[in-house]
């Protein structure tokens, strides 16, 4: 073979090795373009996706029995250091407390403090009062008299305003414990922290039962009692961030919570609960004076309720319609 026909040989498989590397190429070009179309478009889709779902509501739980259970054993160690009004010690009272509600949201025809309330509000009502007297505890001062500040404490506590130090030095995470609850639920926990003094303290305490009306009826005394305590409810729901216009089943949560605090200070009579599985007996450690017979909420307790509650539709809400 001469030198010519290897050389044109030589050049014919060089331009095939070409062609064909030509060609390899472009496919890995087209594989690469492709796949990063197929990657882009996926990430768009996953992006949509994530949309959608955040306005997916999620279906709220109940509270993380974990965490309930570190607390409820830290809160055991805070104990009153004389008989004043509670029969109890912060646990036991905070137990009879969650155990009134149930009670009365399982005999509701008998005892309307519940009524007008979804099982998910009685709940949540039930959740907020196991844990109403939380601003007690958490400062290590394990023997007390009174603390007076209390629901103020417990209003930050849930709102990360306060820190709760346990036991052993470390900060309780109220997120951690109330994460399968929905962000406006957590806000009602608070608000219902920090009212659950007032209906006995403002509404209670003094009402004037001769006065005792509806609508154009209200004696002064008894309507200015309503509004300070229903502006206690506005303010404690700016101070959590809770957007949502203050409704009549709000305010009947922040009165359920306040009833259930004085009939708590006894033994719970029944033997039901919301919060856990199984009814918890706590013995007393002293006997006091029934506080819910002594303040008339069977009498007068009621006759404040549904004053607050007409005050409430027939006056207040007209005047914060925003």
């Amino acid at each position: 073979m001469s030198i010519f026909s290897c050389k044109k040989i030589s050049k014919n498989i060089i331009l095939v090795i070409f062609i064909i590397t030509f060609i390899q190429a472009h496919v890995l070009f087209g594989m690469n373009t492709a796949l990063e179309t197929s990657l882009t478009n996926l990430h768009t889709s996953l992006v949509k996706l994530g949309k959608a779902l955040e306005t997916i509501p999620v279906t709220p739980g109940k509270v993380d029995q974990k965490q309930l259970g570190l607390l409820l054993d830290d809160m055991k160690l805070y104990k009153v250091n004389a008989e004043v009004f509670h029969s109890g010690h912060l646990y036991e009272h905070s137990m009879w407390v969650e155990q009134v509600i149930a009670d009365w949201c399982r005999t509701e025809s008998k005892e309307p403090w519940c009524s007008g309330l979804s099982e998910r509000d009685k709940y949540i009502t039930a959740l907020a009062g196991l844990l109403h007297d939380i601003g007690k505890a958490g400062d290590h001062d394990f023997s007390y008299f009174n603390k007076p500040d209390h629901p103020e404490d417990g209003f930050k506590y849930f709102l990360g305003l306060k820190k709760y130090i346990m036991h052993d030095g470390k900060y309780f995470d109220f997120t951690k414990l109330l994460k399968n609850l929905t962000e406006d639920e957590r806000k009602v926990v608070s608000i219902l922290e920090g009212i659950h003094w007032d209906f006995g303290g403002t509404v209670i305490m003094g009402f004037n039962n001769k006065q005792m009306g509806f609508n154009s009826k209200h004696g002064a005394d008894n309507s200015a009692k309503y509004q300070k305590f229903l502006d206690k409810i506005k303010e404690l729901a700016l101070r959590a961030g809770y957007t949502k216009k203050i409704n009549e089943k709000l305010v009947r949560q922040c009165i359920l919570i306040g009833a259930a605090d004085v009939k708590g200070a006894q033994p719970a009579p029944g033997h039901y609960t919301l919060v856990f599985d199984t009814f918890i007996k706590c013995l007393p450690f002293c006997m006091v004076d029934d506080r819910f017979t002594e303040f008339k909420y069977d009498t007068i307790g009621r006759q404040a309720r549904l004053g607050v509650l007409d005050y409430f539709n027939s006056t207040w809400s007209k005047k914060h319609k925003e």
